[in-house]
């Protein structure tokens, strides 16, 4: 027998998804039909989340960087647990944030050099994946006109092997 969870969350999934299969047969709904469907008692349930879905982000890494970890701000644009597609929508990348080796973008970019093995795991996605998104990420910044030693100066003092990677990328050797 299936368990069933009947939290607040939950409804709402369910009538969005049951929502978008009408949607795509008749045409767009009013998107209030999600809000009608909620009874008091779930309305009042989510109203108790209200405070905290409007608490303050860390606006720098210095707020953030000896915060708890697992980080959880989800919603955090540094996040791992959801990926932001091109069109702006999102998914997820893993169903519980304690299964997640990492959560935030920023650790694993602090350490310094990391497996393309290492960061496919962290991301939920092959190696060859990160190998792909590397190389047009690299591409990217080659064609920009970002002059490259200004870059480094902005980003900090990151020392010769920092420079010299940056050599790398503007000039291919």
């Amino acid at each position: 027998m299936k368990k069933t969870d009947n939290s607040p969350v939950q409804k709402i999934r369910k009538v969005a998804e049951r929502s978008l299969v009408r949607s795509k047969r008749k045409g767009a709904r009013p998107k209030t039909r999600l809000a009608k469907r909620l009874s008091k008692e779930e309305r009042r349930q989510s109203l108790l989340l209200e405070p905290w879905m409007h608490e303050d982000l860390p606006k720098t890494r210095a707020e953030c960087k000896y915060g708890e970890r697992p980080c959880p701000y989800v919603r955090c644009r540094y996040h791992l647990a959801l990926e932001v597609k091109p069109n702006g929508s999102l998914s997820e990348n893993f169903h519980e944030i304690v299964e997640m080796k990492e959560t935030c973008v920023l650790d694993v970019a602090e350490r310094g050099e990391n497996t393309l093995e290492y960061i496919g795991e962290c991301m939920n996605i092959t190696r060859e994946r990160v190998r792909q998104l590397e190389t047009d990420a690299l591409q990217k910044l080659r064609e920009s006109d970002i002059d490259m030693r200004e870059f480094v100066d902005f980003i900090g003092s990151a020392g010769p092997q920092m420079e010299s990677y940056m050599d790398y990328i503007k000039y291919g050797n």
